[in-house]
């Protein structure tokens, strides 16, 4: 297999969703949020930022099409293309109630 094969997006493409720094937004993991940024990974996607005071780093925000990437794509699929490592990958799909095989994992390993 090839890395093409082994990276490829099944139920993409995955496009970035329009938003303006500022506003308000829900986080399949975490509700609601405020989005203030952009990842550096090939599909740019929103990050978050608490909307309490207090520690926390920011990170992507789990909605749209990373949220139902998560359910369908492959692990490596995810961290490639997103920008995520695969523990991220593994507690998200443990967080949305995605076993460990889902259509893009299995079609990877068959």
């Amino acid at each position: 297999m090839t890395d093409d094969d082994r990276f490829r997006l099944l139920f993409g493409p995955h496009k970035t969703p329009i938003f303006k720094y500022g506003d308000d937004g829900f986080c399949e993991l975490r509700g609601g949020v405020i989005l203030c940024g952009l990842t550096d990974a090939p599909i740019p996607w929103p990050t978050r930022k608490k909307r309490q005071k207090g520690p926390g780093a920011r990170a992507v925000v789990v909605y749209g099409a990373v949220a139902e990437a998560v359910r369908r794509e492959s692990a490596q699929a995810l961290v490639d293309w997103f920008g995520v490592t695969a523990q991220t990958i593994t507690r998200w799909r443990k967080a949305l109630d995605v076993g460990p095989v889902n259509d893009g994992t299995h079609r990877l390993r068959h």
